[in-house]
């Protein structure tokens, strides 16, 4: 699948405040796929974010990141099979494995919990007054 190199990385860059430096749960400081989105879980945030592509599995964040950096393709070619995220450029390829346990996704209960609801219409969300918002976003800084 062809896949646009710059545009996956902003993405992956969107979702990595969500990882964690060392794997304190399983699959913490990888980058999950499914369901048409890559989610990061480290057990206190998670960030999620739409793909265009229907991908599941889970690979070791760091690994994907320096390899998407080292190649200045703008366009590259993405495969996930049972055991490997494997790019293909212009000047080669290489693969990454997938979770230990064949890509299979593992998610304590909070964060399968938070899976679950993403599915939940937006028409059900509660709107945050200003005065909150404000608030929140110094949480971020």
């Amino acid at each position: 699948m062809a896949v646009n190199r710059k545009e996956l990385l902003t993405i992956l860059g969107k979702v990595a405040p969500g990882l964690s430096n060392t794997e304190i749960l399983e699959q913490s400081s990888s980058f999950i796929f499914m369901d048409g989105l890559v989610i990061t879980f480290n057990d206190e945030i998670s960030v999620s974010h739409p793909i265009p592509y229907d991908w599941t599995g889970a690979v070791v964040a760091k690994e994907l990141m320096t390899l998407l950096k080292k190649y200045k393709d703008d366009e590259i070619e993405v495969n996930i099979t049972q055991e490997e995220f494997l790019i293909k450029t212009k000047r080669g390829e290489a693969g990454i494995r997938l979770d230990e346990q064949g890509g299979q996704l593992y998610l304590s209960s909070a964060g399968a919990g938070f899976i679950s609801q993403l599915r939940v219409e937006r028409s059900t969300w509660a709107m945050v007054s200003p005065k909150r918002s404000s608030c929140m976003a110094g949480l971020l800084d």
